[in-house]
C-alpha cells in the first residue's frame, strides 16, 4: 500500500512541533547562568538587566538584530550581530574595555546575541554578557520598551 505523500508531511509536521514543546521546556529547566549554556559568554536574567537599567548602573546595552522591529530595551542601542568591524568601533568609540555590554536579540532562540557577543569578547571587551531571552522575554516580563533605535552612539 503506498503511502501519501501528505501523510509524510503531516507525520514530520507534528514530529516537529512536539520536538519544539519539548525544547521549550527543557530550555526553561536550563539555568540561564550557565557558561555552556552561553557559548562562554556569561548571561544575564531579564530581572537583573531590570535592576541594572532601574539603578542606573553604567552599562552598554546592544541590540543584535538586523532590524528593531518592536522596539528596543530601553536604553539600548542598535548594533547588529553583522557589523563591519569598523561600525562596532564606531559604535564603541568611547566604551572603556572593562565596561559591562549586555547583547540581547529577538529570543531565546535566536543566536545572533552570542554571536556579537563572542566578536566583542574576542575585541578585548572583557565585561561581555548575553541576555538570552531576548526582547521576546522582556516583553513577556511586561518591561517597558523604547521605541526608536538608538545608533552608532546618537
Amino acid at each position: 500500500m503506498k503511502i501519501p505523500c501528505f501523510v509524510y508531511i503531516l507525520i514530520f509536521s507534528l514530529a516537529s512541533l512536539t520536538s519544539l514543546s519539548f525544547l521549550d521546556a527543557a530550555t526553561d529547566s536550563i539555568s540561564q547562568h550557565d557558561p555552556e549554556f552561553s557559548d562562554g559568554i556569561k548571561t544575564v536574567s531579564g530581572e537583573e538587566l531590570k535592576k541594572m537599567i532601574d539603578d542606573k548602573k553604567s552599562i552598554l546595552i546592544l541590540d543584535a538584530r538586523k532590524n528593531n522591529n518592536g522596539g528596543l530595551i530601553p536604553g539600548a542601542k542598535s548594533l547588529p550581530y553583522n557589523a563591519s568591524e569598523k561600525e562596532i568601533k564606531i559604535t564603541l568609540n568611547a566604551v572603556p574595555k572593562d565596561m559591562v555590554i549586555v547583547v540581547y536579540c529577538s529570543n531565546i532562540y535566536c543566536p545572533v546575541s552570542g554571536y556579537l557577543a563572542k566578536r566583542l569578547s574576542l575585541m578585548g571587551y572583557t565585561n561581555v554578557y548575553k541576555y538570552p531571552d531576548g526582547l521576546a522575554g522582556w516583553l513577556r516580563k511586561g518591561y517597558p520598551i523604547d521605541a526608536e533605535p538608538t545608533t552608532n552612539g546618537k
